[in-house]
């Protein structure tokens, strides 16, 4: 549970007591570790053809580890690169005068 504002902080607690107490604590959630995944050393392409409404390009890239000082960075890269007034990885196709966006999406796979 999160509660934020200004709030009374005794009253909140009683309020919580009162309302929740009754409630029983779940299961304990068993968490997986995942051995980390070895250095691919190399660039890997695939190419999968399907019937898909949409076809797309995807790249993926591994990021620094959540936490470290790198991650940060290339988070803040990947926002200003992808979003915003700002957003510089769009582009306008010349032959269909459409959008094509590019989305950077940030995954903690390898920890």
């Amino acid at each position: 549970m999160t509660i934020s504002g200004d709030i009374d902080i005794e009253l909140t607690k009683a309020l919580i007591s009162k309302y929740f107490s009754e409630i029983p604590s779940g299961k304990n959630i068993r968490r997986t570790k995942f051995p980390p995944e070895p250095d691919i050393g190399m660039e890997i392409r695939n190419t999968i053809y399907d019937n898909v409404q949409l076809p797309a390009i995807i790249q993926a890239y591994y990021i620094p580890a959540m936490g470290s000082d790198d991650y940060y960075a290339v988070n803040m890269l990947s926002s200003l690169l992808s979003t915003g007034q700002s957003f510089k990885m769009q582009i306008t196709s010349v032959d269909t005068k459409t959008k094509i966006k590019k989305k950077v999406f940030n995954t903690d796979i390898k920890k």
